[in-house]
């Protein structure tokens, strides 16, 4: 039985688990050593953005998640960003802040961060609770519900067609009316 005082399951997890999808801010441009570079065409000033294929988190959100009580399912690397040339022309003056990028390597409803099978970010309730504290406005988040093939809708049975008068006549004629 779990007390209504303390969310947490068995694991010490709390329950729920979330789809969330960051703005889309950047790509990958290259590697400076060992640090990748990603080049930014926009950022709205979310803490959290994905710059395909990885999920980036400012520095003050890296804090917060690597202050995670027995993290699972990520490890954060240190990347650089820079604004692409757009970004330069169409934000002049604007500075990057320092990016951190979240290693996913967890199972989707199981761990703190997972990929489901769509390329999905599915995250917990207990980072849920972490990212509320931050900017993340352009990023939308959705109750995580995994596809399980046990409850997979079973087929329609097959359908006996039974045509009216009416619907054989109006099927017949635009079938005439094309050349049938």
């Amino acid at each position: 039985m779990q007390d209504d005082a303390n969310p947490r399951g068995k694991d010490g997890a709390r329950d729920g688990f979330f789809v969330v999808r960051p703005e889309p801010a950047g790509y990958r441009q290259r590697r400076s050593g060992d640090v990748e570079v990603l080049a930014f065409d926009t950022w709205l000033g979310d803490d959290m953005v994905r710059a395909h294929p990885l999920l980036l988190v400012t520095e003050p959100l890296m804090k917060a998640l690597a202050g995670l009580e027995r993290p699972t399912g990520f490890s954060l690397r240190r990347v650089r960003s820079e604004g692409s040339r757009f970004f330069r022309r169409h934000d002049p003056g604007r500075r990057l802040p320092r990016f951190w990028a979240v290693e996913v390597s967890g199972a989707p409803g199981g761990d703190d961060f997972g990929f489901d099978t769509d390329g999905s970010i599915v995250a917990s309730q207990r980072v849920l609770d972490v990212l509320m504290r931050f900017r993340i406005r352009q990023a939308t988040l959705a109750q995580y519900a995994p596809a399980s093939t046990s409850l997979a809708p079973e087929p329609d049975p097959p359908r006996q067609t039974v045509a009216s008068g009416a619907a054989t006549k109006r099927t017949r004629s635009r079938a005439q009316d094309h050349g049938g």
